[in-house]
């Protein structure tokens, strides 16, 4: 799901994070074991937030197997422990809440390896399809794949930890392992594109980072079409580097095409849709054309109560676009109660010490200082200060998201915005 929320605060760029981006996946997630996997055979599951989905399988050492998990609605991680415990690889490719996950591995360790098939929304459940599509005496080409797959393991690591420069080293040598087995035209080989162009954009390497997405974009639509939605991912980073320029007319034309595509083949009361919704109003907002901007953030935001409630985490965002907008065309009355509304709904879902409640703190004492109403702005700027006091302890997040003030803890990259 996408969502992630731009303010300026005390004339600097930040952004708002998701609801879960300031914490791993939750420890109270409940496994459920679903049985053995059998060559061959085709099993469907609805997966829930916080559960996990386990499923065995029998391997013997030397032996390379690779298990497919088909997902249309939910965007999933597939992991995969080995008999011992110890967990072997993520696989969680740049596809969204439609795609193929394709986990695999030579077998180090004889007994009962397992799939974990877990969500990376917090709040919705979805389908999938999971086949045990090979298993045979691992070739030197599987070694090669599963090395590959390895450095993307390693490279991640690296890049949360903003140790850019070995991420590069390993991402590079996972993309040429990978030209070298598929060719330089493979769903694999975009994938590796697409991580190696993330790197990049983690560093505002802006230049190197589009050329590289478009690079992905381009094979996945020569293999996949032009309009299908496992191009979205890319639309959207080629989006996000324009707007972060200050591109706005080229930046529109990769969100509608976004949004079309996730329109026909989501509906239009999807959340993913929602998000191409607000994207496109953050870009209108950024060009002054705030009837067009309006009619879209409030299109979001109806989408966003009908598919969740009105205290959720999203709808505090557009409350925040709208109110930004309501702000800069001097409509104070309007844009109030919407700030306000935003904090009070961020303070409930995500609690007192959430970065999200600190801009949004942040946000409302702005406002009420340039309406002039200074007591109110200093006792939000004072309990902000009070916040700022407490240590905050940023964690890896799954999805890329930016919090300008946290890049160089988080360096990933975020999928909408709105600023003050």
């Amino acid at each position: 799901m996408k969502s992630c929320l731009l303010v300026a605060v005390l004339g600097m760029l930040v952004f708002f994070l998701p609801a879960n981006a300031m914490q791993t996946q939750p420890s109270q997630q409940k496994l459920e074991v679903q049985g053995d996997l059998k060559l061959g055979e085709t099993q469907t599951r609805t997966l829930v937030p916080d559960v996990i989905h386990v499923w065995n399988l029998a391997l013997e050492k030397g032996q390379y197997f690779a298990v497919e998990v088909e997902h249309k609605d939910i965007d999933l991680v597939v992991r995969i422990v080995d008999s011992t415990g110890i967990r072997k690889g993520e696989f969680d490719s740049p596809t969204g809440g439609i795609g193929t996950e394709m986990a695999r591995g030579v077998v180090g360790t004889a007994g009962t390896w397992k799939i974990e098939i877990l969500s990376s929304e917090a709040d919705l459940p979805g389908s999938y399809n999971i086949k045990w599509l090979t298993l045979r005496k691992a070739t030197a080409q599987d070694r090669q794949i599963a090395e590959a797959d390895s450095l993307d393991n390693l490279a991640e690591t690296y890049r949360t930890q903003r140790e850019y420069a070995k991420a590069e080293t390993l991402y590079t040598r996972s993309l040429t392992i990978r030209e070298k087995a598929f060719g330089s035209e493979h769903i694999e080989v975009a994938n590796s594109i697409f991580n190696l162009a993330q790197n990049y954009y983690a560093q505002r390497q802006y230049a190197n980072a589009d050329s590289l997405f478009k690079r992905s974009l381009s094979i996945r639509e020569k293999i996949l079409g032009p309009s299908h939605p496992e191009i979205v991912l890319n639309l959207e980073k080629l989006f996000t580097i324009r707007f972060d320029q200050g591109k706005y007319p080229e930046a529109e034309r990769f969100v509608k095409r976004a949004l079309i595509i996730d329109e026909k083949a989501k509906g239009t009361d999807h959340p993913d849709v929602a998000a191409n919704f607000f994207n496109l109003a953050e870009n209108y907002n950024q060009q002054g054309k705030y009837a067009k901007a309006e009619s879209l953030y409030k299109q979001s935001l109806l989408v966003y109560e009908k598919f969740f409630d009105k205290d959720h985490s999203k709808v505090a965002e557009n409350l925040n676009g709208l109110a930004v907008l309501y702000k800069r065309q001097g409509k104070y009355t309007e844009a109030e109660p919407l700030y306000e509304r935003s904090l009070a709904i961020f303070e409930k879902t995500l609690g007192p010490n959430h970065t999200n409640v600190a801009i949004g703190l942040n946000n409302l004492a702005q406002f009420y200082k340039i309406t002039g109403k200074h007591i109110e702005a200093e006792k939000l700027f004072s309990k902000d200060k009070r916040k700022d006091a407490k240590p905050r302890s940023p964690k890896h997040c799954q999805q890329p998201y930016r919090l300008r003030t946290i890049i160089q803890l988080f360096g990933q990259i975020s999928r909408s915005r709105t600023d003050f």
